[in-house]
């Protein structure tokens, strides 16, 4: 639930699990989780008008459910494609995005459906066998699909996590489609100026363009859906599809979301180790993680390093890095219990003698399998140090 019980000109917050004080008639949903703070959350089921009259009273009107029903939370029932614009931008180029990803699910035998977020971008849904498919082969499909929208409008398309990257373009967030993310449902009302409604399209009105989402509202969204009923039926209860047949189409491998083998730095947490290496990335909140996670792993389809070998370090090296990131600067490493905890030297290295340079200041890694984001090389030496 998006709560915002002080108004919309108030603070929000978004809480999962049922309040306390939530009546023992409401309906819940369990879901195991290692985040939550109990191991569990409880979702709210809103499953009749007195549930949803609770809920609103919580000052929740927006609605974020799952991707999956409650009998099966692991696997989706559907995929989508979330569309989200960077100024400056009209929602026409939104829509012309919509339409390239119509012409291709329909070489892949796919149909969509799309709806206004009730914000600024649109979001198209393609239903899915129940129980079918997994989060995975639901997010490498929009990835590939993403990408292949990308290249044929790379100036209006971007995948960029950097939001400095994505001025003035529309941004495929494929990484939504993923176990516990949530976005504005169908028929949602959204707490902006004007009181917009989440509001499913026909293909014809995508095509035909001319309209915003804040045109559809609260005021006349009533009058809409009597003259159309019910779009997002297709969603719910129409045929699913063979998402194997596209996935084999376009030639994309998914990666399993398998636990994450190998060893983990001692201060990683237990429940770490039966985490997959998207949600590690995802928990942390930094996109660029992604890259880094592939790029941790040895071989072709990773890191060019050398694997570590079996002999322990004597605890007395250090590496002075050459980074190649962002800005290239050079990173001091010091040896420390088996691994090269390390510092950013963001004015270079010192060329004067007695002239300090300043680093960062915190140590940034204490693994032995760091990986950078991108390319660098680094030299070491051996010789005393001192952490000091």
């Amino acid at each position: 639930m998006k709560r915002m019980p002080d108004g919309i000109e108030g603070p929000d917050f978004y809480e999962k699990s049922a309040p306390s004080h939530t009546p023992e008639w409401v309906h819940r949903c369990t879901v195991m989780s290692d985040d939550a703070k109990m191991g569990r959350i409880d979702y709210l089921t809103v499953d009749d008008l007195a549930t949803l009259l609770f809920v609103a009273n919580l000052g929740a009107i927006e609605m974020h459910p799952l991707h999956s029903r409650c009998e099966d939370v692991q696997h989706p029932d559907y995929l989508f494609f979330d569309l989200d614009p960077f100024p400056p931008y009209a929602y026409d180029d939104v829509l012309n995005v919509a339409r390239h990803i119509e012409v291709l699910l329909e070489q892949l035998g796919m149909t969509g459906f799309p709806k206004t977020s009730g914000a600024t971008g649109l979001q198209i849904y393609v239903p899915l066998e129940q129980g079918a498919y997994t989060y995975a082969e639901a997010r490498a499909f929009v990835g590939a699909c993403g990408r292949l929208v990308k290249a044929a409008d790379p100036d209006k398309v971007t995948m960029a996590w950097r939001v400095a990257d994505r001025a003035g373009k529309i941004f495929i967030d494929h990484n939504m489609n993923r176990q516990g993310a949530n976005i504005a449902a169908a028929y949602s009302l959204r707490p902006e100026r004007r009181a917009p409604v989440s509001t499913p399209l026909t293909w014809d009105e995508v095509r035909a363009g001319g309209f915003e989402p804040q045109d559809f509202r609260i005021d006349n969204v009533w009058e809409r859906f009597a003259t159309v009923g019910d779009l997002w039926t297709g969603v719910r209860t129409g045929p699913g599809a063979d998402l194997a047949a596209a996935l084999d189409a376009l030639g994309v491998e998914v990666e399993d979301d398998d636990p994450v083998r190998g060893s983990l730095p001692r201060t990683a947490a237990p429940d770490v180790r039966s985490k997959t290496s998207d949600e590690i990335a995802l928990a942390s909140k930094d996109p660029a993680l992604f890259e880094y996670v592939r790029r941790r792993a040895f071989g072709p389809e990773g890191t060019s390093e050398p694997a570590p070998g079996d002999e322990a370090g004597s605890g007395n090296s250090f590496v002075i890095h050459k980074h190649r990131a962002t800005r290239l600067h050079y990173d001091v490493r010091l040896e420390h219990d088996g691994g090269l905890p390390s510092w950013a030297v963001p004015k270079g290295l010192p060329t004067t003698k007695g002239e300090n340079s300043t680093t960062a200041g915190t140590s940034r890694s204490s693994g032995p399998t760091r990986r950078s984001r991108s390319g660098s090389t680094g030299v070491a030496i051996r010789g005393s140090s001192s952490t000091s």
